[in-house]
Formats: C-alpha cells, structure tokens, sequence
C-alpha cells in the first residue's frame, strides 16, 4: 500500500469537505442579513422626508411659520408636496436636500419635477440615481414667485437598498463560490476515487510519454500517449471514435480515421506486457480500457 498516496486521498476529501461545510454556513449567515424592504414602514419614512424637503424649502425662502400642506399621494410610487403660498424656488437647494435626505434606503433613484400651478406645466427638473450619479442639469438659477409643486417619482422602491446589505452580498457571494468549489470537489473526488479504483498502480507519464505499473512501464509515441490518456478518463466506459479522432487529431489540424485503428492496434500489442489491461472494440461506434 502507498501510504503517501492514502495521506493525500484523505487530505483533499477533507479539505473539499471544509469547503463544502463552509460555504453552508457562508450561505446561512448571508440569508441573515438580507434584509427585505418593508414597504409600509418605507412608505412612512420616505412621507416624512418629503415633509422635511419642504419645511427646509420654506424656510429657505425665508418662511418659518406657514405649516406645510399634507404629502399628496398617488399610488406608492409618486408623491408630491405643495408649497401653497407664492415662493420662490433654488433648485440647487432642491437638488441638495434630495441628495441628503432621500438616500438609498429609501430609495436608489428617483425623478424630480417642479410644477408651476399658476402656469400648470413643469419648470423644472432632475433625475438622481445614487448607483450611476449624472450631471445635473440647469443649477445656479433661481426661480421667479409663484406658487409650486415639487412631484417625486419613484422608479426602483422594491429593489433592495444595496448599502445596507454589502455584508450579506459579501457573504452570499463567498458562499456560492465556495459552494461551486466544494461540490466541483466532491465531483472530482468521486470521479478520481472510482478510476484510481479500476487503474490502481497504473500512472501516465506525458513528459517521458511512458505508461507506469508499479516499477515497470512501456514506451509509448505522443499521440499514444494522447489516446490512452482519455481512455483512462474514461476507463469501463466507451469513448466514442469521433471524440478521439477530435481530440488527438482535428486539434492539430489533422483527420485520419485510419490512423486511429493503426494506433489502437499498436497500443493492444504494447499492453500485452500489462496483461490484465485491455482496449475493448465496439463496432461502429468506439472504445473503452478494461481493467481484467
């Protein structure tokens, strides 16, 4: 018995195993943090922010009594505030207060309109997207009195507010990855623990295109070495002609069919030194290696 060939067999089934338990518990942690939006308690917040875009607007016009009209609301994803008295408006401080005080909690992006009631049509406008922030368009003037509505409109409240969940992205990414890498693992190891099974002392040297039993081997030519190489791949399965004649040959430019029967013929001559290995024919269709 191979003592050091056990160890590492051993070694890797635990690390793949590691890494498998890992990302579970990576995978169980990020659930924990996503946190899902709730839309009522966000309706709420996003109300009183508006509230508090409009009294700052008051005041900046030098208006500290006049008690802000209701928040009007249509639907759940346009709100509007109106300012009932003649004022004038800075869209810079519109654009400001926006920016400060509706965030990515409440909401990634947004459109902003400043509708003249006296006129009755828009005045003034500006998207804001806090993912993907674009200039902004017509700041540094101020507009003439008149009495205003400032409508929001907004066009991602159900997404997931990202900076607070960084932690769970972090985390579920690392999961998946750790997860993809523990399963492909475990594939793996099972895949080379049945052919180390069926081909158990045998080992394929491609440097010195050599084919080892314990301390004995036979030479071998490179597109042997080639064909053999897949069977063992594939060992007590068939490999069908055309993967072979692709693999060995179309690669390198070349397509001979019968040149694949001549070198499976010099490979069974070759094996009869390892008698207990056999190339098995399936007619029309390809081969396979046989451990006897």
């Amino acid at each position: 018995m191979n003592v050091k060939r056990v160890y590492n067999s051993l070694k890797n089934q635990n690390i793949r195993s590691l890494y498998f338990f890992a990302a579970l518990l990576f995978f169980l942690l990020g659930i924990g943090f996503f946190q899902l939006p709730n839309r009522e308690m966000r309706a709420k917040k996003t109300e009183l922010a508006l509230r508090l875009i409009g009294h700052k607007l008051l005041q900046k016009s030098g208006d500290s009594t006049t008690v802000l009209s209701s928040i009007q609301i249509e639907g759940d994803q346009h709100l509007s505030i109106h300012l009932a008295d003649q004022k004038t408006l800075d869209p810079d401080h519109l654009v400001e207060l926006s920016l400060n005080h509706l965030k990515t909690d409440l909401a990634g992006s947004y459109i902003v309109n400043v509708v003249d009631l006296n006129l009755n049509q828009t005045v003034y406008g500006f998207a804001i997207d806090h993912f993907e922030q674009k200039e902004i368009s017509c700041l540094g003037r101020v507009l003439p009195v008149s009495k205003y509505a400032i409508e929001f409109s907004f066009y991602d409240q159900h997404l997931i507010p990202i900076s607070k969940n960084v932690p769970a992205i972090g985390l579920a990414s690392a999961s998946f990855l750790l997860l993809f890498i523990g399963l492909a693992g475990r594939k793996e190891s099972e895949q080379e623990s049945n052919t180390n099974a069926l081909l158990r002392g045998y080992r394929i040297d491609t440097a010195r295109n050599r084919l080892y039993f314990c301390n004995d081997f036979i030479e071998l030519t490179t597109k042997e070495v080639k064909i053999l190489s897949i069977l063992f791949e594939h060992v007590d399965q068939l490999v069908e002609r055309d993967h072979l004649l692709h693999e060995v040959w179309v690669k390198e430019g070349t397509l001979t069919s019968r040149s694949l029967d001549m070198y499976i013929s010099r490979l069974r001559k070759k094996l009869t030194q390892f008698s207990h290995l056999e190339i098995v024919n399936q007619r029309g269709r390809g081969y396979y290696l046989r451990n006897n």
